[in-house]
């Protein structure tokens, strides 16, 4: 399983004083507010929920494919967001009202540690237009001759850009860093906003006095900041006690990585790639760390994941180690300290699962369906010919790549592999042949499609095999047997059932019916993986048409195939001849009656 997803973080804390200048000038885009209690206090409104998007930055610390934040209410009127990289590198944004200037305004806190250097900075509102969503903090001394911060809300994303002198080294100012974050929920933020009462227009801090004598409203030291984290209420911590599998192969740099998510990312066994969304919190760990604390985790329900990564490339793939446990939840209670003990105890090899019994036929992450070619193949008794494609199944939709892989792979269920064969070579098996050629030449997909469904053709004879859409799908990375190989996919669908669609019209409801495909009923397919090409190569099989010779001609004259001389095969072997034996030579040497004779086929 290849969880493949990359965590990320923004140091705004620590370098939240770097920027670039727009075109025009922080006082051409000053706007005037419309709310005459609290300056910016629409923003509280907005900035509540799991965030998550992409950070570009022209700083040392780089740019980012994604950054997750949960930002939730604290009290009526703040709302904080804590994330962190690893132990020393730290970055909590809160927003809460207070009193600068005799006037209740939203004032920005961020403080963060980089590299082993942490600061704390100060911003409050000074621009405000509510109708086009923008909102900009400035330094509370300086003002934006230092620095500033600009949001800009639309719909469900916003845009947060931070501009500073660099430590005063340039003039004027310049971009340090582009969140564009979109919203994943609100929903947790809203259950604490309830409880609250968020947001309401009342002083959390008076900024009267707290900077005075100072050029700029930066702390490089803690001692002296007039809000420190640990001042802050309602949130909780989470103790994580974290052990590894004696057994595992591990060395010193490896590195622990502690995830928290508010939804799960796994249903059963099947990855929920999704569900990346609703990260809330992660650390990154040395090895041989057995104990850690989450700080500032807000109050609630998470879902817990815990990774060895043996590379250090924070790809959590395959080779990889994790927690089996992908339920495995806990609960933070107001101000309280949940204990959690996180066990890593599985090996990664996959990300997409189609249950065999007790083994896996996995599909990863990072190959699904690379190449898929559909044609119509009919029945030759009836003339009906074949309809071929004159080029690749284009799919570039997320949904319906998922759902063609639940349709093509879910319905392997047994444990029953089997080898394409031929009497003379398996070199003439002609299934063999044109996947031989696949594998071997991966942009001769279609060229060899075409072949697979003309030999389909040719073996469609019988008068009750049905037309129906052939589709050819090449596979990278699939897992079989704990091994990793490219596979071909062969699949045919025969029947259609009926779909009722409500719809609409005029204020009414209308029904109509269309004929479609059930994703949940394959009615022939066969995965053919490269390896034991020397045996004709490992295939399973899957045929839903009954037992007649309708059904028969997908495994035995198209594929043509024979049984894999393994385990499986080898038991069904020794429990046919047990079989035959009873039915037919118990009763001559023993007094066995026809009772005990079925008692014993039922054991």
């Amino acid at each position: 399983m290849k969880t493949k997803f990359k965590l990320f973080i923004l140091i705004f804390g620590a370098l939240s004083m770097m920027s670039q200048c727009l075109a025009q000038t922080p006082s051409e885009r000053t706007y005037v507010s419309n709310n005459d209690k609290v300056l910016g206090f629409e923003f509280m409104k907005k900035i509540p929920g799991l965030w998550n998007g992409p950070v570009s930055s022209a700083t040392s610390a780089g740019s980012f494919t994604s950054w997750y934040v949960d930002f939730r209410p604290i009290s009526s009127a703040q709302v904080s967001q804590f994330s962190m990289l690893d132990s020393n590198t730290v970055n909590n944004m809160s927003f809460f009202i207070v009193k600068h200037n005799n006037k209740l305004k939203v004032a920005l806190r961020t403080e963060g540690c980089f590299k082993d250097k942490c600061c704390v900075t100060y911003e409050v509102m000074d621009s405000v237009n509510d109708a086009k969503g923008y909102y900009r903090f400035s330094d509370v001394v300086s003002g934006v001759k230092r620095a500033f911060t600009e949001f800009v809300f639309q719909d469900e994303q916003f845009v947060m850009k931070v501009y500073t002198t660099k430590f005063n080294k340039v003039n004027p100012l310049e971009l340090h860093s582009t969140f564009t974050a979109k919203l994943a929920t609100r929903e947790y933020a809203s259950q604490t906003g309830v409880r609250f009462n968020y947001p309401q227009p009342v002083m959390i801090k008076d900024f009267s006095d707290e900077f005075k004598n100072m050029k700029e409203s930066i702390f490089f030291s803690f001692e002296n900041d007039p809000y420190k984290s640990e001042a802050q209420p309602y949130v909780g911590s989470a103790s994580i006690h974290i052990s590894i599998n004696p057994e595992f192969d591990t060395k010193n740099s490896d590195e622990i990585c502690v995830l928290l998510t508010t939804e799960p990312l796994f249903e059963g066994i099947q990855y929920l790639k999704e569900n990346l969304k609703f990260i809330s919190k992660y650390v990154y760990l040395p090895y041989g760390t057995t104990n850690y604390t989450l700080k500032n985790v807000h109050p609630g329900k998470y879902y817990i994941y815990t990774f060895l990564d043996r590379d250090k490339d924070k790809k959590h793939g395959k080779g990889d180690y994790m927690s089996s446990n992908t339920i495995q939840s806990f609960i933070v209670t107001d101000n309280g300290d949940a204990t959690v003990n996180a066990l890593i105890d599985f090996v990664i090899p996959y990300s997409v699962y189609v249950n065999i019994k007790n083994k896996s036929m996995i599909l990863t992450d990072s190959s699904q369906i690379q190449q898929l070619c559909i044609h119509k193949v009919g029945n030759k008794y009836s003339d009906d010919g074949v309809y071929l494609s004159k080029s690749i199944t284009n799919i570039d939709n997320d949904s319906i790549d998922k759902v063609l892989i639940k349709y093509f792979l879910s319905s392997f269920v047994n444990d029953e592999f089997y080898n394409l064969h031929h009497e003379s070579h398996t070199k003439l098996n002609e299934v063999f042949s044109y996947v031989t050629e696949i594998f071997e030449h991966h942009n001769k997909v279609l060229e060899n499609s075409i072949h697979l469904a003309k030999h389909l053709y040719e073996q469609s004879t019988h008068p009750k095999i049905k037309a129906g859409e052939f589709y050819v799908a090449y596979f990278k990375d699939c897992l079989v047997e704990g091994e990793m190989f490219d596979a071909v996919g062969l699949f045919k669908s025969e029947n259609k059932d009926v779909f009722l669609k409500v719809h609409t019209s005029d204020g009414d409801f209308e029904v109509d019916s269309e004929e479609g495909i059930n994703i949940n009923k394959l009615d022939k397919g066969c995965l053919i993986f490269n390896t034991e090409k020397e045996k004709g190569y490992l295939v399973a099989i899957v045929d839903n048409s009954g037992k007649g010779y309708e059904a028969q001609y997908w495994k035995d004259d198209f594929l043509h195939v024979s049984p894999r001389n393994d385990d499986y095969h080898q038991t069904q072997n020794a429990l046919s001849l047990c079989k035959n034996f009873v039915v037919e030579r118990l009763s001559e040497s023993f007094d066995v009656s026809k009772a005990d004779q079925v008692d014993m086929l039922n054991k």
